[in-house]
């Protein structure tokens, strides 16, 4: 593969990235959906209240194409999705305060098709509670408990106080890596379960085994660079070479993992590095560099900065081996800027000296350390209207003493007449 065809692939994934680390403003504003070159027609209509008539503002319109398009109504519930894939698909729509709603649709070439929507009031059921989240912060999670219903001061909570917690998409629960308190869950619609995708039918607690319940873990971006050999048990640096944007978020290295010594039961005495790094921008031709990480303290952790070299704990570190668990210094691991873009693995070619420039950092593109839980991909994100929408998972989540089953249902609050992003609106029940 020549280096021009790498990059290329490489900027497509970083435009993927992108669209997946959109900005708050695109949440908000949502653009046209478009198909490209793609035979399409557009769909119109009317979105009000069964029981009055009056207009439904702001509801949610989803047509469910591969990938889906989706908008939302305006102020006299008006909607209109101007190319929509040619082909007969199933239309939902749904609003705050009102039940779901759904239809067919059969889109014709170059034409518009009309398809009005009626929302019947939502009607409470017993013992199910909803709650609205305001999780509109970018830096703080808002903690949430299931079983009082209220949201727990962040500041002042003590470790057994929350049960799950959300910013902005994100959401972790109080166990395994992210807590104390061993919440786990399962995604209903994940295993399989025939109500996975129906909160209203899901009304017995199914079988389940210990394997179907997660807890939170840590998701890690430099990763892969070793392998492992399970007749002689010996771990080998397999030749990976990752691009990294460092901690100060200004200069960038395309490193490999070299060799590394007494790799055994999870520790490592030492790590050797190969890098080239430009502290002011993305220039890889320069000089490689080679550098030997010990553990010289003997407390099985090892810390490196592309510009000090070997450096310790209270230093401003790049990348800190914590046994066979590498983290670079962002996201969950860290406090600083560094980033990951994912890992450059081509037999065909000896990628580290054809590597000459950092690929362009762009929106997600590098990627950080994070918290993946059974919650993760509660949403979809259109990268076209730039809208999140919930997927419609049903979840049950044991706290350890009551197990709830849970779904998220929106994700925008409406706020002096636009859809605000951040906003998560759930509803749950004990099982």
């Amino acid at each position: 593969m020549r280096i021009h065809s790498l990059f290329a692939v490489l900027l497509v994934a970083g435009l993927a990235f992108v669209f997946a680390g959109c900005s708050d403003d695109d949440e908000n504003n949502p653009a046209g959906a478009g198909s490209g070159s793609e035979e399409t027609g557009a769909l119109v209509g009317t979105v009000t209240d069964s029981v009055s008539g009056e207009p439904v503002p702001q509801a949610t319109i989803v047509v469910h194409t591969d990938p889906p398009v989706d908008t939302t109504a305006d102020d006299d519930g008006e909607y209109l999705i101007p190319e929509v894939k040619v082909g007969v698909w199933t239309v939902t729509a749904t609003g705050s305060g009102y039940g779901s709603w759904t239809d067919e649709a059969e889109i014709v070439k170059d034409d518009t098709t009309t398809l009005d929507a009626v929302l019947p009031p939502s009607v409470p059921v017993p013992g199910v509670r909803e709650a609205q989240i305001d999780a509109t912060s970018y830096t703080d999670f808002t903690r949430f408990n299931l079983e009082t219903g209220e949201v727990v001061d962040g500041g002042t909570a003590a470790a057994d106080d929350w049960h799950i917690a959300f910013r902005r998409y994100e959401v972790k629960l109080n166990g395994g890596a992210s807590g104390e308190l061993g919440v786990r869950a399962c995604d209903l619609a994940e295993l399989g379960h025939e109500h996975g995708m129906d909160f209203e039918q899901m009304n017995e607690m199914p079988t389940l085994s210990d394997e179907d319940w997660t807890t939170d873990s840590e998701s890690l971006v430099f990763t892969g660079w070793y392998d492992y050999d399970p007749e002689t048990h010996e771990v080998s640096p397999n030749g990976r070479v990752f691009a990294v944007r460092d901690a100060a978020g200004a200069g960038y290295a395309k490193a490999v993992v070299e060799d590394l010594t007494d790799a055994g039961m999870g520790a490592l005495a030492s790590v050797t590095l190969k890098y080239v790094y430009d502290p002011e921008g993305t220039d890889l031709s320069g000089a490689v560099d080679t550098v030997t990480v010990e553990d010289g303290d003997g407390d099985n952790n090892l810390y490196f900065s592309f510009a000090d070299g070997a450096v310790g704990p209270d230093a401003i570190w790049d990348l800190w081996f914590e046994g066979f668990d590498a983290r670079i210094n962002g996201g969950v691991s860290g406090d600083g800027d560094a980033g990951v873009y994912p890992a450059y693995d081509d037999p065909d070619y000896d990628e580290f000296p054809e590597i000459t420039s950092a690929p362009p950092d762009m929106g997600g593109s590098y990627q950080q350390d994070s918290m993946h839980s059974a919650l993760t991909d509660w949403y979809d994100y259109n990268g076209q209207t730039h809208e999140v929408t919930s997927m419609g998972h049903v979840y049950l989540i044991d706290t350890g003493t009551t197990v709830f089953k849970f779904e998220i249902t929106n994700y925008y609050k409406v706020i002096e007449g636009s859809p605000v992003g951040g906003w998560i609106s759930l509803r749950y029940q004990e099982m």
